[in-house]
């Protein structure tokens, strides 16, 4: 009876280093982790979630020892909060890090983020406040981003990789503003345009 052999690949585990072997094509593997680490075998829940926290790069709304602290695990698709999962419930990756780091919020207050953080998903400047605080967090931060000074001299470049394919929401993230910010931009709308016609 013949049985059909699967290729197999040999790769680096990007989290240990150590060498493994899968049956999967590496442009099929998503994380290019061997199997323990996968599944975070002897990893406590705090280390699985600092490990998915980028401590290292600079942001536009803070000064290098005040960054943002993004989290680079899954995101909500729609909300583009950091997600965290632990014992199969799933959890805001902000909300985690405040109740890991201060305890739960008392009732009736949300974790918010700290103006002038611009980051949905960053895990860093946080506070517990009502819904109310963040309302007007919003319009603080929705007035910031329309006076925020994304350079002029970015505006060709910020035109250039949206009719190369590149979407509001991509080029809003990498300048970290909002993708109406950056449609302005795009239509001309900015009266700060040197572009503009």
């Amino acid at each position: 009876m013949a049985t059909s052999k699967r290729r197999q690949y040999h790769r680096v585990c990007t989290a240990c280093q150590q060498a493994f072997v899968t049956t999967k094509h590496p442009n099929q593997t998503k994380t290019g982790w061997c199997h323990p680490c996968a599944l975070h075998r002897g990893m406590t829940v705090l280390e699985r979630f600092w490990r998915s926290v980028d401590k290292e790069t600079a942001c536009t709304c803070h000064d290098w020892e005040n960054r943002c602290w993004p989290w680079t695990g899954t995101r909500n698709v729609a909300t583009r909060y950091g997600m965290f999962s632990v014992d199969q419930k799933r959890f805001y990756a902000h909300v985690f890090a405040y109740t890991v780091t201060h305890g739960p919020p008392d009732k009736g207050l949300r974790v918010l983020h700290t103006p002038p953080c611009l980051l949905r998903h960053c895990v860093r400047h946080l506070y517990a406040g009502t819904q109310q605080q963040n309302v007007q967090d919003a319009v603080i931060m929705r007035r910031r981003d329309n006076v925020m000074k994304v350079p002029p001299e970015y505006f060709a470049a910020i035109k250039a990789a949206f009719y190369a394919g590149t979407t509001p929401r991509v080029l809003a993230e990498h300048y970290q503003v909002t993708p109406q910010t950056i449609r302005k931009i795009i239509r001309g709308q900015r009266c700060d345009d040197p572009t503009r016609l």
